[in-house]
């Protein structure tokens, strides 16, 4: 998980202007009581817009409950699971199940890069 991390999230972070080095936007670890997500988003800083979930290259399934229950409980309008290889992207706050809450869903060795 650490090295999808590092390797992965924080290099896609940075390579769409989020500034990985600053905690107070990007948070890792981001506690919540006594549960922690691994990456909360915030703008302005400090105020969590998105969180990101990691686990490691395909061991996401099921991943979505946790990370749910830690959006919802704080009121984060978006919430992406990655496993460095598949990103999927959530809107905890609609209704209906996590697939129909899930509005994109990104594999980014699939895709092609001139998409």
């Amino acid at each position: 998980e650490a090295s999808v991390q590092q390797g992965i999230v924080l290099r896609l972070l940075h390579a769409l202007s989020w500034p990985s080095y600053d905690t107070q936007i990007v948070c890792p670890e981001y506690s919540l009581e006594g549960r922690r997500v691994d990456y909360a988003l915030c703008h302005p800083p400090g105020k969590p817009i998105a969180f990101v979930e990691v686990k490691q290259i395909g061991q996401s399934e099921g991943a979505e409950r946790q990370l749910f229950e830690y959006a919802f409980h704080v009121g984060v309008p978006l919430a992406i699971l990655t496993d460095g290889q598949e990103w999927n992207f959530f809107l905890p706050g609609e209704q209906g199940d996590y697939g129909e809450r899930r509005v994109y869903k990104l594999d980014i060795v699939e895709r092609d890069i001139s998409e």
